[in-house]
C-alpha cells in the first residue's frame, strides 16, 4: 500500500505570529555583512593577524546572548552627534547620511566593531582597531 502525501496548508488567520508579541530585546542577535566597508578609514582590510581570531570570537560568544544581556556600557548606540568627523564624513561618502545611530561593539580595549541595528540584526559596518570612531575619554580606550 502506498503512503498518501499530506497536502500543505497555510495556517489560518487566527495563528499568524504578531511582529508586536515580539521582544526584539530578548532575542539573539544576527549579523548581516551586505554593508560591510572595505575602503576608507574604517575598512575591514585593517583586520589582520591574530585580531581576526579576537573578532570573530567577541562575535561568536555574543551571539550566545540576548540583546538586553549584551547592550549596556561597553556595547551601546552611538548618536551619530557623538561620532568622531571623520566617521560622519564616512557616512555621508558611503551614502548612510540618513542614518541617526551606529552600534558599537567592543571587542578589546580598543577595539570596537561598528554596524547599524535594526532589531535584532546588526548590519556590520566598520571595525574600528584604535577606538575612534566615537573615541572615549576614559582610560585605555
Amino acid at each position: 500500500m502506498a503512503k498518501s502525501s499530506k497536502a500543505l496548508s497555510l495556517p489560518s488567520d487566527g495563528k499568524t505570529p504578531r511582529a508586536a508579541d515580539l521582544n526584539v530585546e530578548e532575542l539573539k542577535p544576527i549579523w548581516s555583512f551586505k554593508i560591510m566597508d572595505t575602503d576608507g578609514p574604517f575598512s575591514w582590510r585593517r583586520l589582520y593577524g591574530k585580531n581576526v581570531g579576537l573578532v570573530l570570537d567577541r562575535l561568536k560568544h555574543l551571539e550566545t546572548m540576548s540583546w538586553a544581556e549584551i547592550t549596556g556600557e561597553d556595547n551601546h548606540f552611538i548618536g551619530r552627534d557623538r561620532c568622531s568627523q571623520g566617521a560622519r564624513d564616512r557616512l555621508n561618502e558611503i551614502h548612510l547620511e540618513d542614518i541617526d545611530s551606529i552600534y558599537s561593539l567592543h571587542v578589546t580595549g580598543r577595539q570596537r566593531v561598528i554596524g547599524i541595528r535594526d532589531r535584532h540584526i546588526l548590519q556590520i559596518l566598520w571595525y574600528d582597531p584604535e577606538h575612534q570612531v566615537c573615541p572615549s575619554k576614559k582610560k585605555h580606550t
